[in-house]
């Protein structure tokens, strides 16, 4: 479908399957799934996220794709929530620490919420440092310190 230039032929397809056949139902949403997750799709990622969640709950795939689409469509409360339940069932999750301290880094306005962000990037660092992490400690390390 992509190479015809018709990608909504897959989408149209998974679709039809899915009602035609229930007892593929949950196969098919995770296909639909991946394919709202390349679309860029964030509504569905969103839906389809938490239908796949309602058959295994701490499936970080999942909640992954649920954080990112609640991300994109300014949900960020819940996206937040979503992040540190990963960081719950996982400690070392390397995708939520950055998103985690991405987010409260650029959203900082208290020292508070630049020591979040800090504790975030410096358990990224932990994993795997990078020019970016090392950056951002440093410029939090600053904005803190600053009267």
């Amino acid at each position: 479908s992509f190479s015809i230039g018709e990608s909504s032929l897959y989408e149209d397809f998974l679709i039809r399957v899915k009602t035609q056949y229930q007892w593929l139902a949950r196969g098919i949403d995770n296909y639909l799934l991946e394919y709202y997750v390349f679309r860029n799709n964030a509504p569905q990622v969103i839906k389809y996220s938490k239908s796949m969640l309602d058959g295994a709950a701490d499936n970080i795939k999942f909640l992954s794709y649920l954080a990112n689409g609640l991300m994109q469509e300014g949900q960020t409360t819940e996206a937040v929530e979503t992040y540190q339940k990963i960081l719950s069932i996982n400690p070392g999750d390397y995708n939520a620490l950055l998103q985690l301290a991405n987010y409260f880094h650029l959203t900082a306005t208290t020292d508070e919420a630049r020591n979040t962000a800090l504790n975030y990037f410096e358990q990224a660092q932990k994993i795997k440092s990078t020019p970016h992490i090392e950056k951002a400690i440093s410029q939090l390390r600053n904005d803190i310190n600053e009267p």
